[in-house]
């Protein structure tokens, strides 16, 4: 596999994605990964450069951003005494024993607890691949109380979905299709009760209005009148779950 091509930009690196017939230079930013620059195999870097210069203040002004957001939201590690966000609260971790051989986590008494088998030393949580244990954790919890809450706004709105999927977006919580499909963004078991709720009923709304109409949110104030409130605190929380990627 041939290595990507790279320029460099502020001293940022940038990744060059070129297929042969896009006809247009675009350019994506994100906190955790490259600014990547799509464009076409006749492009000169010479070109990109002259094009990102024609964003440079967009571009400062995303970077400036993107580091305050990694501050805001660092990623905990597997250790003692780390938090992690579950339901809107912040869980310390704590390790404790187990007499199983497979090491699994479990919420306990208010806890996020990684149980291990005996004589397994917390240094070696990577070799058990706790990380990954961690998101199957996650999102089987997420399953369940996203399944629960969905029941329970269907009732409440009688509109309900032909199907609920879960996925693991970069950037949306949630999406409706024309064939009355729900999917729901998993890392949403995060986020509190007020805002993964907000999020489900956006979404039944869309089974009646599968637009952004006037009709589609007075529904959706129907049933949650501080909706907007609620919204704003949703899309400054998008990175909470970012240490589930």
């Amino acid at each position: 596999m041939p290595s990507p091509e790279i320029l460099y930009f502020l001293d940022h690196p940038i990744e060059v994605e070129r297929k042969a017939r896009f006809n247009r230079l675009t350019l994506r930013m994100h906190p955790d990964k490259f600014m990547r620059v799509k464009t076409n195999m006749r492009t000169k870097p010479e070109e990109i450069i002259s094009f990102l210069m024609s964003k440079k203040r967009w571009i400062e002004k995303n970077i400036s951003k993107f580091r305050e957001l990694n501050e805001r939201f660092k990623i905990p590690q597997i250790a003692a005494g780390e938090y992690f966000p579950f339901l809107g609260e912040l869980k310390y971790l704590q390790f404790a024993e187990t007499k199983l051989k497979k090491p699994f986590f479990k919420i306990e008494d208010g806890f996020l607890v990684c149980y291990l088998p005996r004589n397994t030393h917390i240094a070696d949580s990577a070799k058990a691949g706790l990380s990954e244990k961690l998101k199957k954790f996650y999102k089987k919890q997420a399953e369940l109380y996203l399944t629960e809450r969905m029941q329970l706004w269907s009732q409440v709105t009688n509109l309900k979905p032909q199907k609920l999927i879960f996925r693991s977006n970069q950037t949306r919580w949630g999406s409706c299709s024309s064939q009355k499909h729900i999917s729901l963004n998993w890392k949403l078991i995060c986020q509190s009760q007020s805002l993964i709720d907000y999020v489900i009923v956006h979404e039944l709304c869309h089974l009646k209005h599968l637009n952004h109409s006037m009709e589609f949110w007075s529904l959706v104030e129907s049933f949650l009148p501080t909706y907007q409130t609620i919204e704003k605190v949703l899309n400054d929380q998008q990175m909470l779950g970012r240490f589930l990627d």
